[in-house]
C-alpha cells in the first residue's frame, strides 16, 4: 500500500510540474545587481564617493532599489534605546544623464531594532549600454551644531531587466 502511495505521489507531482512548464505564460526575469557599503558616520562636509559602478553591455531599466541595514542610521548618543537619525542619507543612482535618489528610511524594524528597511517603490530609470551607471551613498553634513549619526552595513538591491525585455521584445 506505501509503495502505491509514493507512486501515486510521484505522478502527481510529475503531472503538476508537466502543466507549470508548458504554461504559455511569459515571465519577465529581472536581474540583481547587490552592493554591500561601508560604515559611515556624519562629518563636517557632506560625503558622496561612488560605492560600486555597472557598465551594462545592452540598455537596462531600473525597477526598484531595495537597502537593508545592519544599523541604522542612528544618532552615535549614549541612549538605551536607539534614536533615529534626523538627517537624510540617501543613495544616488546615475549615468550623468538620468539620475535617482532614493532616501534612506530611518524607521526601524521593529521595537528595540537597529535595523532599517527602505524601498523606492516601482521605478523605471532606463539607462543605455555603454554608459557607466554609478551608485553612490550620500552622507550628510553633520551640521552645527554637530549631530553625529552612524550607518553600518547597508546592503543595497537594485532590480533591473533589459530595455528589450521592459518592451515585450525578445532577447
Amino acid at each position: 500500500m506505501k509503495t502505491v502511495c509514493v507512486v501515486l505521489s510521484f505522478l502527481a507531482l510529475s503531472v503538476g510540474t508537466t502543466v507549470a512548464q508548458d504554461s504559455s505564460i511569459n515571465h519577465k526575469g529581472l536581474s540583481v545587481w547587490n552592493i554591500h557599503t561601508r560604515d559611515v558616520i556624519t562629518l563636517r562636509a557632506v560625503q558622496s564617493d561612488p560605492i560600486a559602478v555597472l557598465t551594462p553591455t545592452q540598455s537596462i531599466v531600473v525597477r526598484r532599489i531595495e537597502a537593508l541595514s545592519i544599523r541604522g542610521p542612528i544618532s552615535a548618543t549614549s541612549s538605551p534605546e536607539p534614536i533615529a537619525c534626523p538627517l537624510s542619507f540617501s543613495i544616488e543612482i546615475t549615468n550623468g544623464s538620468e539620475t535617482q535618489y532614493v532616501t534612506i528610511s530611518t524607521a526601524f524594524l521593529k521595537k528595540g531594532s537597529v535595523q532599517t528597511y527602505t524601498d523606492s517603490g516601482p521605478l523605471s530609470l532606463t539607462y543605455t549600454a555603454g554608459n557607466r551607471i554609478s551608485v553612490e551613498l550620500v552622507v550628510p553634513a553633520a551640521g552645527f551644531p554637530p549631530t553625529s549619526c552612524v550607518l553600518n552595513g547597508l546592503n543595497i538591491s537594485i532590480q533591473f531587466e533589459s530595455a528589450d525585455a521592459a518592451q515585450g521584445k525578445p532577447n
